[in-house]
């Protein structure tokens, strides 16, 4: 039994069908969708959590291994309910919040992708989020404290946006950034899971996830994640919407393959390669995660730290962070964020783009009564810069720009004058 009772709610649908191929994945001759769930649910066997609620589906690509698959989540070392149908609409998500087990639960993980591996280097800092977000949620009683476990440079990256929008908060040692739409795999309160599905908002649309890509996303109002100290889950397709595809954050193979569906047990000898320095390896580039080490004092583990923390944008108080765990003097830190730089081109493109972009923040900044007028009526507002400071300012207006000229050009095709 764990400290904090957590309870996984995890839906997915296996199959080989996708709606755009991540860059990167197609050098793999032989990485199908099974390999990939594989590799997840060996990784699910280090979770620390006491019950888990599987909503699994297949289509025709992959049914073919499904009875295998079943036996080897029937095998992990929790206790499991086993749906044979992901959640997809409204009456499906209402239904999960009825789970006998999540609410006797003091904390949930939910996780709606089947390709997010968890690190099980990363067990403490998952130990220790969880603690923290639950002493928070009851100290101050703010709604939707999120930790936010998944997509680690980008969560780091909208630091300074939050900064800039006077909504960067600091509670003991620990920051949180504001939240709209929740993505990715996140530790957060039972009851406010609950909360998110009183009211039918999804208009009878399919929603698959509280990022939903078939219809409405689910929108939050004065939420928050709090921010990890160390990479806990990793997107196996990398993270090229905001153009990170190359170490450390490389598109990875799976270690686990479909050919051994047929007798591949979780207790298996089978594990991802850890690096622990900044330079990639010579070989096994697809198997290999960099890891920082958490060690107190340790040079290497803090420009490992650092490293992929200010992959898609340097800041401060990503170096706080970092250093709250290795506890660097003054000259070592700015010694090792120096060598890191000098070495490595993704640490120096997030150092360029934050000195480029301090104007625009300043520019936000002194027009902040007026974003926050806005901000309060219209979320979305909030979500769209969110996304800007993590794509690009000018790439996502461009964006926006061509989908403004095409959706008018297609209204002037379908003009009938009277």
């Amino acid at each position: 039994m764990n400290e904090i009772k957590t309870h996984l709610i995890f839906s997915t649908l296996v199959t080989e069908k996708r709606r755009f191929h991540h860059k990167g994945t197609q050098q793999f001759t032989n990485r199908d969708r099974i390999s990939i769930f594989l590799s997840t649910l060996h990784s699910f066997k280090f979770l620390p959590i006491d019950t888990a609620d599987f909503y699994l589906e297949f289509d025709e690509t992959t049914s073919w291994a499904s009875t295998e698959i079943v036996e080897i989540i029937r095998s992990l070392p929790f206790t499991i309910n086993l749906k044979y149908k992901r959640l997809a609409n409204y009456e499906d998500w209402l239904h999960s919040t009825k789970s006998i087990n999540l609410i006797k639960s003091q904390s949930l993980l939910l996780l709606t992708y089947d390709d997010h591996i968890f690190l099980e280097t990363s067990i403490d800092e998952l130990k220790r989020l969880n603690k923290r977000r639950l002493q928070i949620a009851r100290n101050s009683g703010k709604k939707n404290t999120l930790v936010h476990l998944s997509h680690y440079p980008e969560t780091h990256g909208l630091i300074m946006l939050a900064k800039a929008s006077n909504s960067l908060l600091k509670i003991e040692n620990d920051f949180l950034i504001p939240v709209v739409i929740p993505i990715g795999t996140i530790i957060m309160s039972p009851e406010d899971y609950v909360n998110w599905f009183k009211i039918d908002f999804m208009d009878g649309k399919k929603f698959v996830a509280p990022e939903n890509p078939f219809g409405k996303s689910l929108l939050l109002s004065e939420a928050h994640y709090l921010i990890p100290r160390t990479e806990i889950f990793r997107h196996l397709d990398a993270y090229n919407h905001v153009r990170l595809n190359g170490w450390p954050y490389q598109v990875l193979d799976s270690i686990v393959k479909s050919s051994d569906v047929g007798d591949f047990e979780l207790n298996r000898d089978v594990q991802w390669k850890y690096h622990s320095t900044i330079t990639p390896p010579l070989t096994d580039l697809d198997t290999t995660l960099l890891i920082d080490n958490m060690t107190e004092g340790s040079k290497q583990g803090f420009k490992s730290g650092i490293l992929k923390a200010c992959a898609v944008r340097f800041s401060p108080e990503s170096i706080k962070i970092i250093n709250l765990t290795y506890r660097l003097s003054l000259i070592n830190l700015l010694s090792c964020c120096i060598i890191t730089f000098m070495q490595s081109k993704v640490f120096r493109f997030g150092v360029y783009r934050y000195i480029l972009e301090l104007p625009f923040l300043a520019l936000f900044r002194f027009f902040l009564p007026v974003h926050k007028r806005y901000t309060v009526s219209n979320p979305k507002y909030f979500s769209l810069l969110i996304q800007a400071s993590l794509t690009g300012y000018t790439r996502t207006f461009l964006l926006l720009a061509k989908q403004s000229f095409k959706r008018r050009l297609l209204d002037f095709k379908t003009f009938e004058p009277r």
